[in-house]
């Protein structure tokens, strides 16, 4: 039996396939999203920063000719920067108490502004949802939230890409040199700069050490051959590559997990401990304690980081507490340091089911992930009881929905 679907009942199928719930307070769709109304007094203004420049002008590409007829191109940014800067009452205290810098000594020379989606948030609050993942690290459910610092990010209209770890990068004429402009001032969470030797240590002390054994990243060997990196200065560094490589920053900034460049940037000098070549307790033959640091930092506690949170207590299988990382280098457009959340924790739980039970028991403030397209009815049903909107998703996924044909075929040559 053969079911024809007309381009209306095809359409209509497609939407009902990106469902999500959002928080209200979030202004920016997220897949699957549920938000919780809670008291005036527990409102947190914005729950998720989603990041955009803010620009005078508009960002442009330009083209400048220089020495040797090389062709440069560079992300022109005209974002202003706050005369002063502003932080969360619990890091003002610990200013106060001598525990910490102060907050203009703990950002870049030039934090990233980024401008609220709504309005200017308010500091305070915790962000509770739920997840199916057993564990925290690597690309998981909180790598997602929180792990994804890349090189370049897309601007929101999807327009082209908007600076973010790098400030600018340049190209010569045939695509086979970039040089990349790293913000200088970053820090990870323990106040350690974050330098060209962090992601330096990742490319030439773990990819490129056989005794390592890490997965190839794409776009790192064009023409067969491994790129070439030249450190100019703690800021700038440059890659030769054997082919031309246009595509080498789209390939390092997809996604989380170790596609992304916010893996490949580590806190060298916290792993330096677990390298034999740095720590000479260690045999060459040992790798473990490396590979497990790098597969699963978010169930260590001390490894610094450069995300919006950092890991303060977690439990296997249970649940993750992550708290506003006081190093974070991003402000808003009236010079808060960001994120206005405190914490964000992440209950497991092995049932998916019991993450949509807890959606209309009110119980979650927002939910991105792990709701599924036939629980809309009930979801819908359940709003006012549990206090949420569900809200649909227009997202850019290109297989969020799909025909697989020969599925079922019985000739396995053919079958999908």
């Amino acid at each position: 039996m053969s079911v024809k679907l007309s381009r209306r009942d095809f359409l209509w199928a497609s939407a009902i396939a990106s469902l999500a719930a959002a928080v209200q307070a979030c202004a920016q769709p997220t897949p699957q999203i549920i938000e919780k109304e809670v008291p005036v007094e527990k409102v947190v203004k914005e729950t998720v920063v989603v990041e955009k420049q803010v620009p005078v002008e508009k960002t442009v590409k330009e083209t400048v000719v220089v020495e040797k007829e090389k062709v440069v191109e560079k992300v022109v940014t005209a974002t202003p920067v706050p005369s002063r800067y502003k932080e969360a009452p619990m890091l003002a205290e610990l200013v106060k108490a001598g525990k910490l810098p102060p907050v203009e000594e703990r950002l870049p020379l030039e934090p990233l502004v980024l401008d609220p989606v709504e309005s200017i948030g308010k500091y305070g609050g915790k962000w509770v949802w739920m997840s199916a993942a057993t564990t925290w690290g690597g690309a998981g459910e909180v790598a997602m939230v929180n792990w994804c610092q890349n090189f370049l990010n897309f601007r929101r209209d999807m327009s082209g890409k908007r600076p973010n770890v790098i400030t600018k990068f340049a190209w010569n004429n045939d695509g086979t040199e970039i040089t990349l402009f790293f913000r200088k001032g970053i820090k990870w969470s323990d106040g350690a700069p974050l330098t060209v030797d962090d992601w330096l240590f990742w490319w030439e002390d773990m990819i490129n050490d056989p005794k390592i054994n890490l997965a190839k990243q794409t776009g790192t060997h064009p023409g067969g051959q491994p790129m070439k990196t030249t450190k100019l200065d703690d800021y700038t560094l440059k890659c030769t590559f054997a082919a031309p490589n246009p595509l080498f920053l789209d390939n390092l900034c997809r996604g989380t997990g170790a596609r992304a460049t916010s893996w490949q940037l580590v806190p060298a000098h916290y792993m330096k401990q677990f390298h034999y070549k740095y720590n000479p307790a260690i045999k060459d033959t040992d790798n473990k304690a490396l590979i497990d640091h790098y597969d699963n930092r978010a169930t260590y506690p001390d490894m610094p980081h450069f995300g919006a949170w950092i890991t303060k207590e977690q439990t296997a299988g249970a649940s993750i507490l992550l708290e506003r990382n006081p190093y974070f280098w991003k402000v808003d457009t009236e010079g808060n340091q960001l994120p206005y959340m405190d914490q964000m924790e992440c209950k497991a739980v092995k049932d998916t089911q019991m993450i949509t039970l807890s959606c209309i028991a009110g119980e979650l403030d927002f939910q991105c992930r792990n709701l599924v397209v036939k629980d809309i009815p009930l979801l819908n049903e359940n709003e006012a009881r549990g206090g949420y909107k569900v809200i649909m998703w227009q997202n850019g996924y290109a297989v969020a929905t799909g025909l697989r044909f020969h599925y079922c075929y019985a000739d396995k040559g053919y079958a999908d």
